[in-house]
């Protein structure tokens, strides 16, 4: 078995490739596991995002991590289901980690879709301890929203307003202002988002970065700082996004929230969007694998 390490958001032959793999997953697990390879988010720019098992040149698994902060990797992978519990993931989980640990990395979270039998069943034969859930939410949009309040807007960030959002960002969600100012100046150059900032009468209030996949906008980091919530800020960004969204002839917006936040989910099934699978996080230090 040979594994091929990649540094690049994947291109059109590749991302095809994980996709078959993918596709070849379902017929066993039920669903289609989503391959969603962001480099560009991850602080360490020289570290491999991404790992491709082969055996005889064809593809037989693939392990992608993301790494936006400095102090954690979250590691999704698949393997075609005759080559489970056969060590292909073993392998490419030891490869990744002996690639992170000199950037820095000593801890990760091991990414399971709650749907898979076999990535819970691996879960918990390892007894790698729960951390959190996500829950992603979904929204079809019927109607164009009726307008927000005066004096609102919702424009492109750039990077004169970085230090700004970061200090908004690390405000909002309890993080170190190095780490904010890391994720949100990468998610303002990313080819692949738009970062976006809600700003009231010129103050910035809030932030949600936008991207799109399959005909959907999918939202990350939606938040407002602490000091300006209970406002209506959160619910005028939902407003303003699904303006965009249906003048650009979108028609969903998904969105993922931690399954702690119980506020947040309210505020996103009041507005209408619904519960559609959920993913699970497992700690891990780097040295229970050998790294």
């Amino acid at each position: 078995m040979k594994i091929q390490r990649y540094y690049e958001q994947p291109d059109k032959l590749l991302t095809a490739t994980l996709e078959g793999l993918a596709l070849a997953g379902a017929a066993v697990d039920g669903f289609v596991a989503p391959v969603d390879v962001d480099a560009a988010m991850n602080a360490a720019k020289e570290m491999p995002v991404l790992y491709v098992a082969e055996e005889g040149g064809a593809a037989i698994g693939f392990l992608y991590v993301f790494a936006p902060r400095r102090d954690e990797v979250e590691v999704n992978a698949l393997v075609v289901p005759e080559r489970r519990r056969q060590g292909v993931f073993t392998a490419l989980l030891r490869e990744a980690l002996a690639h992170s640990a000199p950037f820095g990395y000593a801890k990760g979270l091991l990414v399971c879709d709650a749907r898979s039998a076999s990535g819970r069943a691996v879960l918990e034969r390892w007894n790698v301890p729960f951390e959190h859930a996500e829950h992603q939410m979904a929204l079809t949009l019927t109607a164009r929203p009726g307008p927000v309040r005066e004096g609102l807007d919702l424009s492109e960030a750039r990077l004169a307003d970085l230090p700004e959002l970061a200090a908004l960002s690390a405000a909002a969600f309890a993080s170190d202002l190095r780490t904010a100012a890391e994720v949100m100046e990468a998610s303002i150059r990313s080819q692949d988002r738009t970062q976006w900032v809600l700003r009231d009468g010129g103050r910035a209030v809030g932030v949600c970065a936008k991207a799109e996949k399959d005909g959907a906008y999918l939202l990350y980091g939606l938040a407002v700082h602490p000091a300006e919530r209970r406002r209506g800020y959160a619910r005028a960004m939902l407003d303003l996004v699904a303006e965009r969204a249906w003048d650009a002839g979108v028609r969903s917006v998904l969105l993922d929230v931690d399954s702690t936040n119980e506020a947040a989910i309210a505020l996103y099934e009041g507005y209408g969007f619904e519960r559609t699978q959920s993913v699970l996080y497992h700690a891990f230090e780097f040295g229970r694998f050998g790294s």
